[in-house]
């Protein structure tokens, strides 16, 4: 048996905004998320009266931002971000660089050294890589990211860091034998990175 506690849409601030009905709950196009205002559209439990679950809640979370999306689009409103390339300032090194082997024309290093330069120094994006010696997700992604960060050089510092600990990739509950899983990802990984769509071969990293 299942209790359910506070089936309430709270959508005091609404009212005088958008259509609701007499429970409250935000009155969208059946099969859309649309509201009664243009441009305004509706997720979760505040428009759904019905199933109001978690699954549901997030499955309309998903159609409301891609309606938001569609409709900038439609307008010529959505603006995409492309991170400018930049070249990296040619500096003489230190002898604190030459000791530590950092070279900052690199794509990939290691130690917290090279993390604080790059930090203060570099322009690009630093992607830190934390692995696990005993995970095996881990060894599997390892040299597929590897080969991706040499097709996005110019885009993204990289360090590597490795991590004693559980992996938290062991606890996705993702296959880590199945190609397309692997593929889908290493493709969120870089667009979360880099903020765009990337086109990624799980195969040759290209």
């Amino acid at each position: 048996m299942g209790v359910d506690f506070g089936h309430s849409p709270n959508s005091q601030l609404l009212e005088g905004q958008v259509e609701l009905d007499s429970s409250g709950y935000v009155l969208v196009e059946e099969g859309t998320s649309k509201t009664s205002v243009e441009g305004v559209f509706a997720a979760g439990d505040v428009q759904d009266h019905e199933w109001r679950q978690a699954i549901t809640a997030a499955g309309s979370g998903c159609i409301a931002a891609l309606s938001v999306e569609r409709y900038l689009v439609s307008r010529d409103l959505l603006v995409e971000f492309h991170q400018p390339q930049t070249e990296e300032v040619k500096k003489e090194p230190t002898d604190r660089d030459v000791q530590a082997g950092f070279d900052i024309t690199l794509t990939k290093h290691k130690g917290q050294y090279a993390l604080r330069k790059l930090y203060h120094e570099s322009p690009r994006l630093i992607c830190v890589l934390y692995t696990a010696p005993t995970c095996g997700p881990c060894r599997t992604l390892k040299p597929i990211l590897s080969k991706n960060n040499v097709y996005f050089h110019n885009l993204v510092k990289v360090m590597q860091a490795e991590n004693t600990v559980r992996c938290l990739l062991t606890d996705t509950r993702r296959r880590m034998d199945d190609p397309s899983e692997i593929k889908q990802l290493v493709v969120e990984f870089y667009q979360n990175l880099l903020g765009s769509t990337v086109e990624i071969n799980a195969e040759t990293g290209g």
